[in-house]
């Protein structure tokens, strides 16, 4: 990269030397906006290698967006650990575990005087949330089909497809859950939550904590158990507050097996006590946006997972994931309550994948699998204190090739802005679901056009769209301005297309910067080309933070950019 960075400032020099129009300044401009906007922006494609290569941190003006997908953003991934780096991390690992003899382990005291060791059967049937099929990929409390379209798309929770409780009788999963504001009089906390058997035949009790102080418990028996538990705020009001929150879930007591109970996924949010009834997730609805005009919802600002007190040195979590062609994991952890350095290693599918350490920031080349199959990663941390809040896992993210986007430009429009749009998008799509959106961009000096009529658009994918009946593909101009003036159109068996001089004028009446314009309508369109649509004409959606509704201040600067749940999980439905 820096090889290429040098030859192409060699180049710029030399022309400038010859050269001094106008013209040849627009081209000197040109190629360094390429450079700092477009390559920086490609996605590195490994084979069997692990180069390290840094996310970009965004310009000031790109959209103040969902708070996981911006963290995405904000990372500067690297791969493996060299041997160097190896020998470090050990040595500094045994040093600090020479010294954790003065760790106290803590062990939540529980008494079992009133339950067999193996539990007892429960009379109450599992409840169903009426879900069609896990295929469908609708989360689960969620009525299918709905037609709700009032709150945003859940980001992936840490169980991903599914978690396996640690081996240890007394199981416990822990999560890091940070609530951006207080809890009002009027709403409870819910925790939506689905846990499965899988090698322990037996009932066991099943325990909520939060904030070290127990909300819940039932005995779940060997099948589904999907409930939400509600946490009253007339209860719990003193552990309700702004900040931090330690949600922690036990199996108790457990056989002592791998694999024993699975959680599917776990999600909490903030909402009045109706909600409960109607098992929908409580998830942000900005002020205004009906049906509550005037009232906002809140869901978690961070949610991340500790590692479990497993009672030994060497800790394992281990998850159920898809996975498909070009599979990378991005993974994060922070110290939490243990501040040293630790080995961490990665497996997939039982195959050694990667040494890193913990604290850290990887992206790791996982390989070629078939797309849409489930796979277990499974992460080991060695050298461990025997202590509850070890570390964090704040970044889990498997994601595969789903979609690809070609991307070419007129010449001497302001691409860098849509590059970082489609950015955002690319981030969204990682932390919120399992398939990748790439970007492929091609060309940024296509012959200058005012205004591009439908028949010159079909004219331009016809000579330019490179990857033309490739399976899996789909082109995007950026024109200055479109037939029919619309800010930007999904022509089906085409592609996308964006008009700049358009969103300009938008831009101006609505305020907002060229940056989020461009992510709103990328994401609009790009979620037409993937299946978001509802008839065979435009429907837009009638939550106007949605990017699914029609261009607005609320789908662009005012609020975060996303879908809505019911927009989001149409996609590839048709």
């Amino acid at each position: 990269m820096y090889k290429r960075k040098i030859q192409a400032l060699l180049l710029v020099v030399l022309s400038l030397s010859i050269v001094s129009s106008s013209a040849m300044a627009q081209v000197v401009d040109s190629m360094m906006q390429f450079e700092s906007s477009a390559q920086l922006y490609q996605q590195r494609e490994q084979s069997d290698d692990n180069t390290d290569w840094q996310t970009p941190i965004l310009e000031d003006e790109i959209p103040y967006g969902d708070s996981a997908t911006m963290e995405f953003l904000s990372q500067e991934w690297r791969g493996p650990l060299s041997q160097d780096e190896i020998r470090d991390v050990e040595l500094s690992s045994a040093a600090a575990l020479s010294n954790a003899d003065s760790i106290l382990t803590e062990e939540r005291a529980f008494p079992d005087s009133s339950v067999d060791r193996n539990g007892t059967f429960d009379d109450e049937d599992p409840l169903d949330f009426g879900i069609e099929s896990e295929s469908e990929r609708g989360w689960p409390w969620q009525p299918w089909p709905s037609q709700r379209k009032d709150f945003a798309a859940t980001v992936l929770s840490p169980p991903r497809e599914g978690h396996w409780f640690p081996r240890k009788s007394y199981s416990v999963l822990a999560f890091d859950i940070t609530f951006e504001y207080e809890v009002s009089s009027s709403d409870d906390v819910y925790i939506w939550t689905w846990i499965v058997n899988d090698q322990d035949l037996y009932s066991r009790y099943l325990t909520f904590w939060w904030d070290n102080q127990m909300v819940h418990q039932r005995i779940i028996t060997p099948w589904d158990l999907k409930t939400s538990i509600k946490i009253e705020y007339d209860d719990f009001k003193d552990y309700l507050g702004v900040g931090h929150h330690r949600l922690e879930i036990a199996i108790n007591y457990g056989a002592w097996k791998d694999h024993g109970w699975k959680m599917i996924y776990v999600w909490p949010g903030i909402g009045p006590t109706p909600w409960a009834d109607d098992q929908h997730p409580p998830l942000r609805s900005h002020a205004g946006a009906p049906p509550w005009p005037g009232e906002g919802r809140d869901a978690p600002t961070d949610f991340f997972e500790f590692t479990p007190n497993t009672g030994s040195s060497n800790v394992i979590v281990e998850y159920q994931v898809y996975a498909g062609t070009s599979t990378y994991l991005n993974l994060v952890t922070d110290n939490w309550d243990d501040t040293s350095t630790r080995p961490l290693r990665v497996y997939w599918d039982g195959s050694f994948k990667a040494y890193l350490y913990s604290p850290g920031s990887f992206q790791i080349w996982i390989g070629n699998e078939n797309d849409d199959s489930i796979h277990t990663l499974k992460l080991k941390f060695s050298n461990m204190p025997i202590m509850h809040y070890a570390k964090r896992i704040t970044t889990m993210a498997v994601h595969h090739r789903g979609w690809n986007v070609e991307l070419d430009c007129m010449y001497g429009l302001d691409y860098g802005s849509l590059v970082n749009g489609i950015t955002y998008t690319q981030a969204y799509y990682k932390v919120h679901s399992y398939h990748r959106m790439d970007l492929s961009l091609d060309e940024t000096d296509i012959v200058y056009d005012d205004y591009t009529t439908d028949s010159e658009y079909r004219s331009l994918h016809n000579s330019h769209f490179d990857h033309s009946g490739q399976a899996g593909w789909t082109w995007a101009l950026l024109a200055n301005k479109l037939e029919g003036e619309p800010i930007a159109f999904y022509m089906p068996g085409y592609g996308l297309a964006f008009a700049q001089e358009t969103i300009d004028d938008g831009r101006e009446t609505e305020g907002g910067t060229r940056t989020q314009w461009m992510t709103m309508s990328f994401m609009h369109e790009f979620g037409h080309s993937i299946g978001i649509k509802e008839g065979p004409g435009e429907v837009y959606c009638w939550n106007t933070d949605c990017v699914m509704a029609s261009a607005s201040a609320e789908n662009t600067h005012y609020h975060d950019a996303w879908y809505c749940f019911y927009h989001f999980w149409l996609r590839n439905k048709h």
